[in-house]
């Protein structure tokens, strides 16, 4: 939906659209800049409003001086050319865990039967909590 006439604008921590109404806006970042337009979208059971903006001011970050070589590898998930590692994190490893478990159950299950789409509907759950918790 296309931004005619101040259509899509912020009053306090609600968002109003054209047509829908007011919604609630939960997120930390206040926007700057111009809105163009705005896209909702559901997605595994939640609703999404995707803003496009114009004018927003680029900050740019204090330059250090430093620069660092990065190897992602096997063992370790990052190790920095001062010798730091950095491990996964272990809430990923858990869900990993679980949608290997889902997948194996999933492979046993009949095409389009309603356990092999709940089972489905899970794993795009999981899916979507690792996208979240990158």
């Amino acid at each position: 939906m296309k931004n005619n006439n101040n259509s899509i604008r912020f009053e306090g921590n609600k968002l109003r659209l054209n047509k829908f109404g007011f919604v609630k806006y939960r997120d930390k970042r206040i926007i700057k800049g111009n809105i163009l337009s705005a896209t909702v979208k559901f997605e595994n059971g939640r609703w999404y409003a995707v803003l496009n903006c114009k004018n927003v001011p680029i900050i740019p970050l204090p330059r250090t001086g430093h620069s660092v070589g990065i190897d992602l590898g096997l063992s370790s998930l990052m190790v920095f050319s001062d010798g730091e590692k950095r491990e996964p994190i272990s809430r990923l490893t858990k869900i990993e865990k679980k949608i290997a478990r889902l997948n194996k159950s999933l492979s046993r299950k009949e095409k389009n039967s309603e356990n092999f789409k709940k089972n489905v509907k899970k794993l795009n759950k999981l899916y979507a909590r690792i996208v979240d918790t990158k």
